[in-house]
């Protein structure tokens, strides 16, 4: 993962900044009009990140290089993710949450991670385009064929 530019160990750091510096100002801009949408948006966006939390504790304890622990990987899977689901569910029904602003506070997290992802694709620091002219059948000097 470290040999894409961008995808360093601190890429999840940044997500974890980013959502909540956005949500927080989401959050904020909805408390004039809608407090309990503002209230809404905040939980969701703390329950996403929790839940981001979780999977990114949980992917590694799988995927480690070496010795898989699996008393880790169990215990994450198992305890982890049912007390955020199941809280996040409780809060959505039981709640004085707005359904649609909740939902959208907790998709915040990974709206994030999306436009990250698509950002270093798109703008890869350091990777120059292939040289040569480009030809449809691959006939080029040394560039993709289309």
């Amino acid at each position: 993962m470290s040999s894409m530019p961008g995808f360093d160990l601190n890429f999840i750091r940044r997500i974890y900044i980013t959502s909540g510096i956005a949500g927080v100002l989401i959050g904020l801009m909805l408390f004039p009009y809608n407090p309990i949408g503002g209230y809404s948006f905040i939980a969701g966006l703390l329950f996403g990140v929790a839940n981001f939390w979780a999977w990114a504790k949980f992917i590694p304890s799988v995927l480690k290089v070496g010795e898989i622990n699996p008393r880790e990987a169990v215990l994450t899977f198992l305890i982890k993710f049912p007390i955020i689901l199941v809280l996040f569910f409780l809060v959505l029904v039981y709640g004085r949450v707005e359904p649609v602003w909740y939902v959208a506070g907790f998709s915040l997290t990974y709206a994030v991670i999306l436009l990250k992802v698509l950002a270093i694709i798109f703008f890869k620091p350091g990777v120059k385009p292939p040289k040569g002219k480009v030809t449809p059948g691959g006939t080029g000097d040394g560039g993709d064929s289309i």
